[in-house]
């Protein structure tokens, strides 16, 4: 199998490549990086935490090659609820934050703006909805949620309004990149999102990152 495996940082996933990768090699650029962890070939994409460095990653990427699958796993905040226990979720469908302004105290994005219509591609179904049915066996585990991604990390009001507003569950930094250019480039993909109340960006906790790592080395020898 032909797999892209995308992650914000290596440091995030070096416990898996430590035990079940063979050694990294360097491929076409500076944050792409090819190995195998058993029958599979693996391309690992390091994205960067920002939507404009994961577009030209990822974009680059997928202009020159195609893949069985793109699997982005990031770290997120989950917002949904106060207390929650730290889990992975399928997001398949991503939405824009705090892009668009406040309109006499009321926020709004761009499509109330008509700044964007639910009618451009790469969008699906009125959205950056993720119909990807490849490999389901492997990810139906998962709850299926909906994503924001944001440019700042949002306080307990601006996280109400994620949820009420956009039905958000799961808030991220980058991965509505990720799902834009898979759109756009017609690239099966999923994104798991191990999300935790308590997340801060770039700084997942030790135990975090055991399980993280521990559940991609299952994901990874089923596929």
């Amino acid at each position: 199998m032909k797999l892209l495996f995308a992650v914000s940082s290596l440091q995030h996933i070096s416990p898996l490549l430590q035990k079940n990768a063979e050694a990294l090699q360097p491929d076409k650029y500076p944050y792409l990086h090819k190995t195998k962890m058993g029958q599979h070939e693996i391309s690992i994409l390091e994205t960067g935490y920002s939507n404009t460095a994961t577009t030209y990653r990822l974009a680059k990427v997928l202009n020159q090659e195609k893949f069985h699958l793109a699997l982005f796993c990031s770290f997120g905040r989950y917002i949904a609820e106060t207390t929650a226990e730290p889990q992975f979720f399928n997001v398949v469908n991503e939405k824009l934050g705090d892009e668009g302004m406040t309109v006499s105290g009321e926020w709004k994005d761009f499509y109330d703006l008509n700044l964007v219509t639910k009618e451009e591609p790469p969008q699906v179904r009125g959205g950056f909805v993720n119909l990807t049915n490849s490999y389901m066996n492997v990810f139906l585990g998962f709850r299926k949620v909906i994503g924001v991604t944001v440019h700042h990390q949002s306080n307990s009001v601006l996280q109400l309004t994620y949820h009420n507003k956009l039905k958000a569950s799961v808030e991220t930094t980058n991965s509505f990149a990720f799902s834009f250019v898979c759109l756009a480039e017609k690239q099966n993909y999923y994104h798991l999102c191990f999300a935790d109340v308590n997340y801060k960006v770039g700084a997942p906790s030790e135990q975090n990152l055991d399980v993280f790592n521990a559940t991609l080395a299952q994901i990874i020898a089923i596929l």
